[in-house]
């Protein structure tokens, strides 16, 4: 591992880039692929432990993935790390620290300005894939939910960007059920049997 000077703080090279409305679990797909791509096109590979505390993560940043390595063009340590971050009445942020570790001294990743053209390819290709499922590819699944409030789990569902149209048709079915002309077990319609009343017709 290169040698790093005491007396220069290493800067933090991290980043906030804003995200499309995508639940976790897309977001770290969406980091593992990022991972791959630098893994594949740049030689990355997993850092060691040492080298992996030079990256700390933030308390409000859920970090996805190892912490990546490779050698610098000029023999200094270049380092990457992913993570994303939520907050309230906000999209979802994709966070991404990079920093070189040199004998001159720490400084800023280069490769971290390659993050934004990655994560763009990423949801391109993602979304292209999107398109192109058939009907004929999706499947129904029912979930039993046991001991939840059903409309506070809709709208935590629809905030996650999962489909729950068939929603509707759940809460409609019980009031049609109600709104029924056989419900209430009395024959209404002939009540009293005022038609035949006292056979007048055939006295």
């Amino acid at each position: 591992m290169a040698s790093v000077r005491a007396d220069l703080p290493a800067p933090s090279g991290a980043r906030l880039i804003n995200l499309p409305r995508l639940d976790n679990r897309a977001i770290e797909e969406l980091i593992a692929g990022l991972i791959t791509r630098f893994e594949v096109e740049k030689g990355y590979s997993t850092a060691n432990p040492a080298e992996q505390t030079q990256l700390p993560v933030h308390a409000k940043v859920v970090p996805v993935g190892a912490v990546l390595s490779v050698k610098g063009p000029a023999g200094g340590l270049q380092l990457l790390r992913f993570g994303y971050l939520r907050q309230a009445g906000q999209l979802p942020q994709l966070w991404s620290s990079g920093i070189t570790l040199s004998a001159g001294g720490p400084g800023v990743n280069p490769d971290a300005g390659q993050v934004d053209e990655a994560i763009s390819a990423i949801l391109a290709s993602r979304e292209a894939q999107d398109a192109d499922i058939g009907l004929a590819e999706l499947s129904v699944e029912v979930i039993k939910l046991a001991y939840v409030d059903s409309e506070s789990a809709l709208g935590l569902l629809k905030a996650m960007g999962i489909n729950v149209g068939g929603a509707e048709a759940v809460h409609r079915a019980p009031q049609s059920a109600s709104a029924s002309p056989w419900s209430g077990g009395g024959a209404q319609g002939f009540g009293g049997g005022q038609g035949f009343q006292g056979g007048q017709n055939f006295q």
